[in-house]
């Protein structure tokens, strides 16, 4: 049996919202339902900045702790739902893009997958060929930013730090 991790309640502290936090369990099975699924990602109320790192910083100690428990051999999956714009604010912020990427590295250096679904216009899941195509050829920092965070790019340890080429995983949707 795998986990699945929502969140639903809406908290705002200082700089930090906790509108996006999972907290919740949600058993799943081979047998659970799209519809089931969709439910529970429907009781997400969305609102404020989207600290990504935050979010993959979680994703990556949860999966962390649960690698420790006896008997663990499950795959790992961390999915990023975003607007592409890593924040602590309104804009996109190169400190909070560093900062998931860094902690999706964390996930994909243990054996964990990172999927990322961006939800803004003009997203793009085509996979460029290598590191310097998603750095000189057009594509926007926003879909730049999902690539590097997805396993698309594996050894991605930041936004400024792109080495290799890509492991064709359309991580990206």
């Amino acid at each position: 049996m795998t986990r699945m991790k929502n969140g639903s309640a809406i908290f705002q502290r200082a700089t930090y919202n906790f509108s996006q936090q999972v907290t919740d369990l949600l058993d799943m099975t081979i047998s659970s339902s799209a519809t089931t699924i969709m439910n529970e990602l429907n009781r997400i109320n969305p609102a404020g900045a989207t600290q990504a790192d935050y979010g993959m910083r979680h994703a990556a100690d949860i999966l962390e702790s649960a690698r420790q428990e006896e008997g663990y051999d499950r795959s790992q999956v961390a999915i990023l739902f975003t607007d592409g714009q890593p924040t602590s604010g309104s804009s996109f912020e190169d400190d909070v893009a560093n900062d998931a990427i860094s902690e999706a590295h964390r996930i994909k250096g243990a054996g964990g997958t990172v999927y990322t679904i961006g939800v803004f216009s003009g997203a793009d899941g085509t996979v460029p060929a290598n590191a310097d195509a998603l750095e000189n050829y057009g594509v926007s920092e926003e879909n730049r930013y999902m690539h590097l965070v997805s396993s698309n790019f594996p050894d991605a340890t930041g936004w400024e730090h792109i080495t290799g080429g890509t492991n064709k995983t359309n991580g990206v949707s």
